[in-house]
């Protein structure tokens, strides 16, 4: 993999917005329902710095030349009583910007969220897939993610439907 993946710092936090802006809208292009009102970006922002600054949190960005082009993030979950032992992870975003694919960041990027999680007892990682991402749900079940649960949702607002 040809540049840098380290630890986002809380300056990086306007790039990553930016980033993740990019993802939702190429996540609109397969399904509608990902497009996100006013205050998202203004949210996410939010909720990155205070993942930045978490110790139950890993936010990675890789840069090539000196320029972000691509981030992960990691939690550590934890389950009810009545779920199976083990301590969970999950994965709540990964993006790579398209003229950087195929060139091993995205995966570099996983295996260091992985070890992270590792490092800290974790023994089962989730994350969810968009379904209508065919390369994405590739690129996971490549790395050894297979599917388990199938999340499925109505929408009951009227004129809300995905493109189909």
């Amino acid at each position: 993999m040809e540049g840098l993946i380290r630890n986002a710092r809380r300056g990086d936090a306007d790039m990553l917005v930016q980033l993740w802006l990019e993802m939702m809208d190429q996540h609109a292009l397969w399904d509608a329902r990902f497009r996100f009102g006013e205050g998202a970006s203004r949210e996410f922002q939010r909720r990155i710095t205070g993942m930045i600054r978490s110790p139950r949190a890993c936010v990675l960005v890789a840069e090539v030349q000196g320029r972000v082009v691509g981030f992960a993030t990691g939690e550590l979950t934890s389950r009810p009583e009545t779920y199976p032992d083990g301590s969970y992870g999950f994965i709540s975003e990964l993006f790579v910007r398209e003229e950087y694919r195929n060139r091993g960041i995205g995966t570099a990027l996983v295996q260091q969220v992985l070890e992270w999680m590792r490092k800290r007892g974790v023994t089962v990682v989730e994350l969810l897939a968009a379904e209508r991402n065919a390369d994405g749900r590739a690129f996971w079940e490549h790395l050894g993610f297979e599917a388990f649960l199938r999340l499925m949702r109505v929408d009951l607002a009227p004129g809300v439907r995905p493109d189909v």
